[in-house]
């Protein structure tokens, strides 16, 4: 009884104890604070928009792709400072999703806006002829998407619209600028088009590169995806610690890599001819990315040729790569904020696409064929299409030459594995 007594007065007494830590007044962390309001007042100044019910088809089990992938792509606008209430005239935009062949009579009832205040509207693709002439009837809505010329030829005209970034995020460990990359060129994925197995073969089968240890092109077939090579496992995660990552189209223009390669901080190449870059109307993508000619594909030899190999251009570029993740990629709250920014420079263009990329620039093999070309954009590409005509070596170089394609190799820190 004695023990009892004693153990109980213990007990209230860390009972009183622990209230009273309870009730001692907490001081403010003000740096933590100060952290967590960081860049609230710039988002607050971004425009004003108002969220909208979905539309969109459901199949018998509840299951709506278009809804599926938008969720992936708006959770940082769901809660954004600049969001309000339905009704507010001062809103710039009405956010919604999503347009396509089974919704786009809904979307053409929709009420009015202007063009400098218009509807946001999340689509799939715009390969259908009667999706693009829902865009002429309504010159009130701005598409959403990975690619605005997605199911389209490469040459067409794109949907009046933003790219925004495709969805996935790097889940690997983040790098410094100045890091040492283990690659100097990777890519892998699966073998969802022509192109990707042509690029596999080119660098596979190559004389000298396939015993380099740091360039990897590795694909595999669709029915190994859940094997290995999947989008975020250890070993997809280790090839992104590359300098360069190839991003070659596979089933569409677009990749859900582009968005891991920025976050992994490597330089993207991309090999998808006619595909438009995420928010490239407030990024410079010149700075950061290096875009070749589908057919470059076929010899690696070109491909290489055209990757600066000097550390001044590679870290000049890298840092261009860290600061666009930072300020558009890193998490769904900075791509609302840019998803925002850049529907307001579009909106201020009039809608006609003009990217800060100019195509006769980055794409000059495209532009005399491109519609809305120019003649002088046409004049302009004919210069820089000079610099992508280089010389296919033969199948089996001399013994100097190959010597001399491992020496400029081992110069970026390149080793072989015989």
């Amino acid at each position: 009884m004695r023990c009892f007594v004693v153990l109980a007065c213990l007990v209230g007494a860390s009972a009183l104890t622990m209230n009273a830590e309870v009730e001692k007044p907490k001081k403010k962390n003000h740096k933590m604070v100060a952290k967590k309001n960081e860049g609230s007042e710039d988002r607050l100044s971004l425009p004003k928009f108002v969220w909208l019910d979905q539309k969109a088809k459901y199949d018998l089990q509840g299951f709506s792709w278009a809804n599926y992938r938008w969720n992936l792509d708006s959770p940082g606008l769901r809660n954004h400072p600049s969001k309000v209430a339905k009704g507010q005239d001062d809103a710039k935009f009405a956010v919604i999703c999503c347009l396509d062949k089974d919704t786009e009579a809904q979307f053409l009832k929709l009420p009015k806006r202007s063009a400098d205040k218009p509807y946001l509207v999340k689509i799939l693709d715009g390969s259908s002829e009667s999706i693009r002439k829902v865009f002429d009837k309504r010159p009130d809505f701005l598409a959403m998407n990975y690619d605005l010329r997605d199911g389209m030829d490469k040459q067409a005209a794109p949907l009046r619209g933003i790219t925004i970034a495709p969805h996935n995020y790097f889940n690997g460990k983040r790098m410094k600028e100045d890091d040492n990359r283990k690659f100097f060129v990777t890519f892998q994925g699966r073998k969802t088009s022509k192109l990707r197995h042509v690029l596999h073969d080119s660098f596979n089968k190559h004389h000298v590169y396939k015993f380099m240890k740091n360039i990897s092109v590795e694909t595999v077939m669709d029915r190994m995806w859940n094997v290995k090579q999947q989008t975020g496992d250890a070993k997809f995660n280790q090839k992104m610690n590359s300098t360069y990552v190839l991003l070659p189209k596979g089933d569409d223009r677009w990749s859900l890599r582009f968005s891991e390669t920025i976050g992994a901080g490597a330089i993207p190449v991309i090999l998808a001819d006619g595909l438009t870059l995420p928010y490239e109307h407030t990024i410079d993508w010149s700075k950061a990315a290096i875009r070749l000619p589908n057919n470059m594909a076929e010899n690696a030899d070109d491909i290489m040729q055209h990757l600066p190999k000097d550390q001044e251009t590679i870290l000049k570029m890298r840092k261009a790569v860290y600061d666009i993740n930072r300020n558009f990629f890193q998490n769904p709250q900075v791509r609302a904020d840019a998803l925002l920014r850049e529907a307001d420079a579009v909106v201020k263009l009039g809608g006609k696409y003009s990217p800060l990329w100019k195509p006769e620039d980055s794409e000059p093999w495209l532009e005399p064929n491109r519609a809305g070309a120019t003649e002088e954009s046409k004049a302009i590409a004919s210069t820089h299409a000079l610099n992508f005509k280089v010389h296919i070596p033969p199948a089996y170089l001399r013994t100097a030459e190959r010597n001399q394609t491992i020496a400029e190799l081992k110069a970026t820190g390149a080793e072989t594995v015989a």
